[in-house]
C-alpha cells in the first residue's frame, strides 16, 4: 500500500527506483534481500490499471552506490552522477536492522540518505535505514566514529577506567559511546576531563544495569578498546505496535488496526521520543515503529511476506 502511494504520487508514465541491499552477504541475508526485492517489485506492480507507469529498478549495495552520491565537499563530485539521482522518483532502503548507523560500513549509504533527504526525494527505509534516519535527525552532519565497545558502545562506568595512553591517541572524531542513553563524549584538546557533545538517537535494547552487569563481566585483563560490549538478549521476535493517538487518521496506516503485530529483531531501538523533526506515526514497547520526515518514511521493520 504504501509503495503503491509513492507510484500514484509520482504521476508519470516511467518510475525509476533504486533499491538499496544492506543485508549482509550471507545465505540468510540473500534471501532476505531477495525477498525485500519481491516485496517492493509487488508493491509497486498493478496489473489492473494501464495508468500507472511502468517502472524500472536499479539494484545497490552499501560499498555500490556511489554513482548516485554527489557533495561538492567530498570527493563525490561526478555532475554524472548528481544527475542519476534527481533522475530517480523513489529510493527504497533497506537492511540488517542491527548494522549501526555510524558504522563504516555505511558510509556511503548514509550520504545517499542525507540526499533524499536534502533533495526532498520520495524514499522509504526499512530496519538499518530507520536507524540511519533518526541517526541523521540527531547528528546532523557530524562526524562519528565511536571507539568503545569495538563500535557499538559500552557502559557509561568505562569511561572512567580508560587509560591516558589510550586517550591520548584518539583521533579528533573518536568519540566514547554510552550504550545505554546514547549519548556521545569526547576529550577536548588540552583538556582531561571528557565533555557530552551530542546523542546518536538511539540506544541498546539492554537496560542501563544489564550494560554496567555486562561491563563487570569482562574478563580481567582485558582493555575496552579489545572487547565487544555485550549484546543484548531480544526475548522476542515480534512486538505490538500501536498507532500514535494524534495520527490515527494517517494515510500510511489507514486500514490497519489500532495495534498491529510487526517483526522486532533490532538490538537498538529509537529513542522513545525519537529526535527532531522526526515525526512517530506508530510506537511500541521496543520503540518508535513508524517515522515520516517530509517525503522520506521509515519503518523500524523490515516488511516480508510473512
Amino acid at each position: 500500500k504504501l509503495l503503491r502511494f509513492f507510484r500514484l504520487a509520482q504521476g508519470g508514465s516511467f518510475m525509476r527506483v533504486l533499491l538499496v541491499n544492506g543485508f549482509p552477504r550471507t545465505a540468510a541475508g540473500g534471501k532476505d534481500a531477495a525477498e525485500f526485492k519481491a516485496i517492493v517489485s509487488a508493491g509497486l506492480a498493478d496489473s489492473h490499471s494501464k495508468v500507472l507507469p511502468s517502472v524500472a529498478f536499479a539494484s545497490r549495495d552499501l560499498t555500490t552506490v556511489v554513482d548516485f552520491l554527489y557533495d561538492q565537499t567530498t570527493e563525490f563530485t561526478n555532475p554524472d552522477s548528481l544527475k542519476q539521482f534527481e533522475h530517480l522518483d523513489l529510493v527504497v532502503i533497506a537492511g540488517d536492522p542491527n548494522l549501526l548507523p555510524w558504522s563504516p560500513l555505511c558510509n556511503h549509504v548514509r550520504m545517499l540518505l542525507k540526499q533524499c533527504i536534502k533533495q526532498h526525494k520520495p524514499t522509504l527505509v526499512m530496519g538499518f535505514g530507520f536507524s540511519m534516519l533518526a541517526f541523521l535527525c540527531a547528528m546532523g552532519s557530524t562526524p562519528v566514529k565511536v571507539f568503545n565497545g569495538r563500535g557499538r558502545g559500552s557502559a557509561l562506568g568505562d569511561l572512567r577506567q580508560i587509560p591516558e595512553s589510550i586517550c591520548m591517541s584518539l583521533g579528533e572524531n573518536e568519540s566514547f559511546l554510552d550504550a545505554a542513553s546514547g549519548d556521545l563524549y569526547r576529550r577536548q584538546s588540552g583538556r582531561a576531563d571528557w565533555q557530552k557533545f551530542g546523542n546518536v538517537g538511539m540506544h541498546t535494547a539492554m537496560s542501563s544495569a544489564d550494560v554496567e552487569a555486562a561491563a563487570k563481566r569482562r574478563p580481567a585483563g582485558v582493555t575496552e578498546t579489545t572487547a565487544s560490549a555485550a549484546q543484548p538478549k531480544v526475548l522476542t521476535t515480534e512486538c505490538i505496535a500501536e498507532k500514535c493517538r494524534y495520527e490515527l487518521q494517517h494515510w500510511v496506516t489507514q486500514g490497519l488496526p489500532e495495534k498491529f503485530l510487526v517483526p522486532a529483531r533490532h538490538l537498538w531501538e529509537v529513542h522513545r521520543h525519537p529526535p527532531s523533526p522526526l515525526k512517530m506515526i506508530a510506537s511500541s514497547s521496543r520503540g518508535p515503529q513508524i517515522c515520516q520526515l517530509g517525503p522520506v518514511m521509515g519503518l523500524q521493520f523490515v516488511a516480508s511476506q510473512k
